[in-house]
């Protein structure tokens, strides 16, 4: 009669234990760690990357002011009259990862 009552209580554990286990597994809910720390908002654009985006790993080989099409502006370029012109900072860049594109910021 004492080994029926030891299987009994080893079968009602196992039975219990994958009640447990199938209930994890099926469940939908998830809980992770959290913080008081406050959610930044989702970028506006993807290169809306103006705070702590620094990867270090791009050089500028060259700098120069172009006009739209990219091509460089004279050494003797002036300024009309009006005092304004429409001109570009143009940047040549190397890296060493596969980039797709480059955003800089600067204040000028």
């Amino acid at each position: 009669m004492k080994k029926k009552k030891n299987n009994l209580k080893l079968s009602s554990f196992f039975a219990t234990l994958n009640c447990l286990l199938l209930g994890l597994l099926l469940s939908t809910a998830i809980l992770a760690q959290k913080t008081n720390k406050p959610v930044p908002p989702p970028p506006n654009s993807p290169s809306d990357c103006t705070q702590g985006c620094t990867s270090n790993d791009v050089q500028i080989q060259n700098a120069y002011l172009s006009n739209a099409a990219g091509v460089r502006l004279s050494d003797g370029f002036v300024c009309p009259a009006s005092g304004t012109a429409q001109v570009y900072l143009t940047l040549e860049l190397t890296t060493n990862t596969p980039r797709v594109g480059v955003t800089i910021y600067t204040k000028i």
